[in-house]
């Protein structure tokens, strides 16, 4: 009986590393010319690979939102590692691509492939470079050549566009790819004010500048319905997170601005803040100590006026939220009461688990306490202007005399006035005093809170802010608050009296509840 033939299984792989309007352009093409060779060969296609938009050479050179470049690694090619991996289990006699460089730019790739020839039998196919016979020594030889020149190819081409990039940055032009956030791009090389985004950048500057955390700002612009810049990938724009908006204020950008690997500032663009406002940024959301501490981390956790802000008194530990059943008989509609909110100190995170405060009427008598100290006159016009200490100026000029200190070392060393030992110390000297420096300038500037009020008392516009605002607000007042124990034999609730009416009965337990709390709650101000 005669053999029949089978046919060849193919795979077929198409890759281009930038795509940046999203069409897939480039990889449709591959894709043709690929499934054309395949009918010509009378190869069965059991699947199309495609990675659109991602580098084979994995270290790239990637630009910064200031306009600066950096070698990062590229994501895996998901396609590629699938398609090897049903080359692995003996489902593909053939891969076929446009080219070898579509495959791998890296030597250390192409030796993988050589290794899945050896194990697999699995043919590598190209279009326009060749079919080289990975069973024989010649045919290796020939594709190690060949992966080594796109491997300097993929090396060269990074520089070149490094070096244009870098010479359009020292002309002041636009260096290409997307314009940074508050910019449209005009012409080439030409940026202009985005109105819209620019308001956005403004706002949150602002907002940083008058006291309020990163995560409160950017949580607002989510609930709002403010999206990030449209991008390849997002078309709309998407959520904001932290980082974007940090990295966004800092940028060089914002001013208008490239920086260069040395430091200097190129102007390019009309700013969106200026040079003084951006400085002020960069000083608090750089703050080496900005992520440090022995509190815990409220900012990203369920928000509360008073969280972060609450102590044991026994040990000393931060107490944490949770809301507990209320064990109390059913209302009279026979419904179920809503859980209580308490702070408890809590034994795994660490605390004693021995003190519990019930939240609302807690914060309600802290609130009282603030507005009492707050709503006054001539406090409304005090809170509502922007304070520059004195000395947050002076500290700016040692932190710019010390850097030119560094700078005159630096070229003292050049010179071979300093060994190598003298001038690492006394780098390292001036570098923790500038560190220091920045460190007291962030205090100074987040002791910075304003409260715009519009004429109105704070108790009045206390609601209409969101708990980060107002958690943000007492910790510029409030250093901790230390609560003590229930004391011993004190009741909770007050029973009703015998002939008591319910206004009198309301009266008594607001006067036996503000007992307690006086006893049990300490409040610790900064100021």
């Amino acid at each position: 009986m005669p053999r029949v033939s089978r046919r060849l299984r193919a795979a077929v792989y198409c890759r281009i590393s930038n795509d940046r309007e999203g069409e897939r352009l480039g990889v449709e093409r591959q894709r043709q010319d690929c499934l054309a060779r395949a009918e010509r060969e009378g190869w069965e296609v059991v699947g199309v690979y495609t990675d659109n938009d991602l580098g084979a050479s994995r270290i790239v050179q990637r630009q910064r939102a200031d306009g600066s470049w950096e070698a990062v690694s590229t994501p895996r090619r998901p396609a590629f590692e699938d398609m090897l991996g049903k080359a692995e289990r003996g489902e593909l006699d053939v891969i076929v691509a446009y080219s070898n460089s579509r495959l791998t730019r890296r030597v250390m790739e192409l030796e993988r492939l050589i290794q899945l020839h050896e194990r697999t039998r699995v043919q590598i196919q190209t279009i326009v470079s060749g079919n080289d016979d990975l069973a024989t020594a010649d045919g290796q030889m020939t594709a190690r050549i060949k992966a080594s020149v796109d491997a300097g190819e993929a090396k060269r081409i990074g520089e070149r566009v490094k070096r244009a990039a870098q010479q359009r940055r020292e002309a002041g032009q636009f260096h290409g790819g997307r314009p940074p956030y508050g910019y449209d791009r005009i012409g080439k090389g030409e940026l202009a004010i985005n109105a819209e985004r620019a308001a956005v950048v403004r706002e949150a500057a602002d907002r940083v500048l008058n006291g309020e955390s990163v995560y409160g700002i950017w949580t607002n612009f989510n609930k709002r319905g403010i999206k990030t810049a449209p991008s390849p990938r997002a078309p709309q724009g998407t959520r904001w997170q932290g980082q974007t908006l940090r990295r966004i204020l800092t940028s060089a950008a914002t001013i208008g601005c490239h920086e260069l690997d040395t430091g200097k500032l190129i102007q390019v663009a009309e700013p969106i803040l200026d040079r003084p406002t951006w400085q002020r940024l960069r000083e608090i959301l750089f703050d080496p100590g900005r992520r440090t501490g022995s509190s815990p981390d409220w900012s990203s956790r369920l928000k509360y006026p008073l969280s972060g802000l609450l102590f044991c008194a026994k040990c000393g530990h931060w107490l944490s939220g949770a809301a507990l059943p209320d064990l109390r008989p059913s209302g009279p509609d026979g419904k179920r009461r809503p859980p209580i909110l308490s702070f408890a100190c809590v034994t795994a995170t660490g605390g004693c688990g021995k003190l519990r405060i019930a939240y609302s009427p807690l914060e309600q008598w802290v609130l009282d306490m603030v507005f009492a100290r707050l709503d006054v006159p001539g406090m409304q016009e005090a809170l509502s202007t922007h304070q520059e200490y004195p000395d947050a100026e002076d500290l700016r000029q040692r932190i710019a005399d010390v850097q030119r200190r560094l700078e005159r070392l630096d070229d003292q060393y050049a010179d071979g006035v300093l060994d190598d030992q003298r001038y690492r110390r006394q780098v390292q000297r001036l570098t923790e005093q500038i560190t220091e420096m920045r460190t007291r300038l962030a205090e100074i500037q987040r002791a910075v809170f304003v409260i715009g009020t519009g004429g109105r008392s704070l108790r009045e516009v206390w609601a209409e802010h969101d708990a980060t605002w107002q958690r943000t607000l007492l910790g510029h007042l409030i250093d901790k608050i230390v609560i003590e124990p229930h004391p011993a034999g004190v009741t909770t609730n007050l029973s009703r009296r015998r002939a008591e009416s319910g206004e009198e009965l309301t009266q008594r337990r607001a006067e036996h509840r503000e007992r307690l709390l006086l006893e049990r709650v300490h409040i610790s101000w900064k100021a």
